[in-house]
């Protein structure tokens, strides 16, 4: 709970500034921002639980957050079977960690797109 009042407080810091600006246009958009960065939050909480029952790195599969990332998620295999041999699960958390990361800096340079063009 403490890292999401965080994140809010980073959003407020940037977002005040825009709204004191035009308050009327700018209500619009920091409620679409609002609503936005709830769903990516949402989409990722749920991204890093999955991946945390098939036994990888919730914050890695966290910082997802999109549908590509619930998608990469659903194909890849549990890591933490019990029929795996220790070298097995831990080769299998690795790559599973790291496609996690890939996704997260595809996802990252995408919202960085977004914002720029706008």
């Amino acid at each position: 709970m403490r890292i999401f009042s965080k994140i809010c407080m980073i959003l407020l810091l940037f977002i005040l500034p825009l709204v004191a600006q035009n308050p009327q246009q700018e209500l619009k958009s920091l409620q679409k921002l609002i609503v936005q960065c709830i769903l990516i939050i949402g989409i990722g909480v749920i991204t890093g639980i999955l991946a945390k029952r098939k036994g990888y790195n919730f914050f890695c599969w966290f910082l997802s957050g999109s549908f590509i990332g619930l998608i990469a998620l659903a194909f890849l295999p549990f890591a933490n079977k019990g029929d795996l041999t220790q070298k097995e699960s831990d080769e299998k958390k690795e790559n599973g960690n790291r496609i996690g990361i890939a996704i997260s800096m595809l996802t990252s340079l995408i919202i960085v797109l977004q914002f720029i063009s706008t």
